[in-house]
């Protein structure tokens, strides 16, 4: 777990603030023929990815039992949230993986099993905007040009009092005031604020627990779960353009109509989230692997799964006609023969 305690050297000791990222389980495409052979690659998939997923929700609980633990400041609230909110997405995901293997495993087709796997795919979606709305709040830096509420200053108001002045020395001796005014940092207020709640005592041992903690372990762990999903990934890119290619043609729309394009639609979606959920891994590399802090990788990977869980959630809303509403097992699978 990467540390993201961004702007606040002294928590780093006080207190181990760490980001997860999670997939958005995506078990597109679907594959409503049995003579369709690709759907046993897509079997492997699922298995594959339930078995991150289960990998990823033990991480997940490891790190909400201790995120949770202590709630002095903002910062270790919205940890906690995204830690919680990420054992609801990992968990659905082991759901929905599993579902979609149970219909890409068998030799026909399970469409209520297709149908489970949507259901626990829009549970995974939800609980990701979450994770990573709270994950953005704690690792984007945020431009100091926007922090006027925070620091209590009235921009235009101070900027008018220096129309009055028209002497330089005069203009120097209000400015240098101004300066004193200013309320201290916020940053420098939590501190003080976190530390009258702790004696000198509590203090050296949280310090004493950080420092015999078992971060860097869990950091390679993530670092090998990050890997492993981004290779799944791009095989399941791979599939969702190969069965793009067979679906999103004229002659299927004209033989299914709007079927077709609903099947389509999911091929598609699967390769946009593929791509998408691939750069959020592999930006999440650079600071789970290396050891060092990256709050702009960190950043980035929290805004492309923000991208994923978006793109799933259009993913699911149109395979559910086609699972849950049964129109997929209505699909022909004609080919176009050329004379």
């Amino acid at each position: 777990l990467s540390t993201c305690c961004r702007a606040m050297p002294w928590l780093r000791v006080l207190w181990p603030c760490s980001l997860l990222y999670f997939t958005v389980a995506r078990p597109a495409p679907k594959y409503f023929s049995s003579d369709d052979k690709a759907k046993f690659a897509a079997c492997a998939f699922d298995v594959w990815g339930a078995i991150d997923s289960l990998g990823f929700a033990s991480l997940s609980v490891n790190a909400a039992s201790k995120e949770c633990h202590h709630q002095h400041l903002d910062l270790q609230k919205t940890i906690c949230t995204a830690s919680i909110a990420g054992v609801h997405a990992t968990f659905a995901d082991v759901a929905s993986f599993l579902s979609s293997a149970a219909s890409d495993c068998a030799e026909n087709l399970n469409n209520p099993a297709y149908c489970a796997a949507d259901s626990s795919g829009l549970v995974s979606a939800l609980a990701n905007i979450a994770v990573s709305a709270s994950n953005m709040n704690a690792a984007c830096p945020r431009s100091k040009l926007n922090n006027r509420a925070e620091i209590g200053i009235d921009i235009v108001r101070r900027l008018s009092e220096f129309e009055k002045f028209k002497d330089p020395a005069d203009l120097g001796n209000l400015s240098d005031r101004l300066v004193r005014d200013l309320p201290a940092a916020p940053l420098q207020v939590q501190e003080e604020e976190f530390r009258k709640t702790l004696d000198l005592d509590k203090i050296e041992e949280i310090k004493a627990v950080a420092g015999h903690s078992n971060i860097r372990k869990t950091e390679i762990t993530e670092c090998v779960f990050n890997a492993h999903f981004s290779a799944q990934l791009l095989g399941r890119a791979i599939l969702a353009i190969n069965a793009g290619a067979k679906d999103c043609n004229e002659f299927n729309f004209k033989i299914n109509g709007e079927v077709g394009q609903k099947v389509c639609a999911v091929d598609l979606g699967g390769v946009i989230g593929s791509f998408v959920s691939m750069g959020q891994f592999l930006s999440a590399l650079s600071s789970k692997c290396s050891g060092k802090p990256d709050v702009h990788a960190d950043c980035t990977s929290a805004a492309f799964n923000v991208i994923a869980a978006v793109d799933a959630l259009a993913v699911v809303g149109a395979s559910f006609p086609l699972t849950c509403g049964g129109e997929g097992s209505e699909v022909d699978y004609k080919e176009l023969i050329l004379p």
